[in-house]
């Protein structure tokens, strides 16, 4: 019985933490995408509303504040922070995501 109630507690936990963190690595992998492609792309505010829509459609909560995006001669820089609250029932988790990536362009 009690093998039977920590598995369900395992399957439960892992319910509601496994989908935080895979969108939140899918959306690091949109941004270095978008990183890598910003020399082809040359208006910066196309490429932050690319970001914010792809955090919605991900149900993310980054507001516009905390996305910054700097575009130097020789490389692009997008940063993002969010924080991400997971409610478990008998306790609530906070996950602190700050993504920064870097790119070239030639």
């Amino acid at each position: 019985m009690i093998s039977l109630a920590i598995l369900g507690i395992g399957i439960f936990v892992g319910v509601k933490i496994i989908p935080v963190r895979v969108n939140a690595y899918e959306f690091r992998d949109f941004i270095q995408e978008e990183c890598r492609f910003a020399a082809t792309r040359n208006r910066d505010e196309e490429i932050m509303k690319r970001v914010l829509a792809k955090a919605q459609d991900l149900r993310l909560p980054l507001q516009k504040k905390n996305l910054h995006m700097e575009r130097t001669m020789h490389e692009m820089i997008i940063s993002a922070k969010y924080e991400q609250e997971v409610d478990l029932k008998f306790t609530k988790y906070v996950f602190k995501f700050d993504h920064e990536e870097r790119a070239p362009l030639f």
